[in-house]
């Protein structure tokens, strides 16, 4: 797993306050890789103009023509990829340093796999952690994961990492899903080559207390 391949996607419609971290931990990381945002055609007319302010030529940003939705937004980030590997970022979550680290790491001990893992712990809107957490442990360093588990409990998101190849093979992510999409490409790419997760905490996901999910349905 070369990390000139890895491609760290992070999504945006109108989450302008979160967003800033989101990218900053995908730049943070101990072993770089290539970063872009991928705009949904959302509200904020400066929104472009404030994260070029920010953070410049370190990521690449596009707007999405239209209206896209919050699964066919990440297929559009499978489509503009240019390398073989991705990861999927929301705008309110954000990675711990050694993201990119543990999952290279998994990948040596673990080849073969369609998906990579690592655990990811569910924080506040303010940034601690939450009483609700995966009840899933992972004994020693590693595990492989089967589709039994995810039957009835999806991975937090974020911190997965695959193929683009893979997931286009699998159809991609449904884009009339209306909030399972993910769940469902996880269990697909399970079914196609497995999967395995490291012990490592690698990412940490934003839950919020009101509906703030805005590019869930598409135009």
């Amino acid at each position: 797993m070369d990390p000139k391949q890895i491609t760290i996607a992070i999504t945006v419609y109108n989450r302008r306050q979160y967003l800033k971290q989101a990218i900053s931990s995908a730049l943070a990381q101990t072993i770089p890789v290539r970063v872009m945002v991928v705009e949904d055609c959302g509200p904020d007319p400066s929104l472009q103009s404030f994260v070029k302010s920010e953070f410049g030529a370190r990521i690449e940003y596009v707007r999405n023509p239209k209206r896209r939705g919050l699964f066919g937004n990440w297929n559009a980030c499978l489509e503009l990829c240019q390398t073989e590997w991705i990861t999927i970022l929301h705008d309110d979550d954000f990675l711990a340093p050694e993201f990119i680290e543990a999952i290279i790491e998994l990948e040596t001990e673990a080849p073969g796999c369609a998906l990579y893992l690592g655990r990811t712990l569910v924080v506040n809107e303010r940034g601690e952690p939450a009483p609700e957490q995966d009840s899933r442990t992972v004994p020693g360093r590693w595990m492989k994961r089967e589709l039994m588990d995810i039957l009835y409990l999806p991975f937090w998101f974020a911190g997965h990492l695959f193929r683009v190849s893979d997931a286009t093979a699998v159809g991609g992510f449904r884009a009339t899903s209306f909030m399972c999409g993910d769940w469902e490409m996880w269990a697909n790419l399970i079914a196609l080559g497995g999967a395995a997760q490291s012990s490592r905490v690698v990412a940490f996901n934003r839950g919020h207390e009101g509906w703030d999910r805005g590019s869930i349905q598409a135009a």
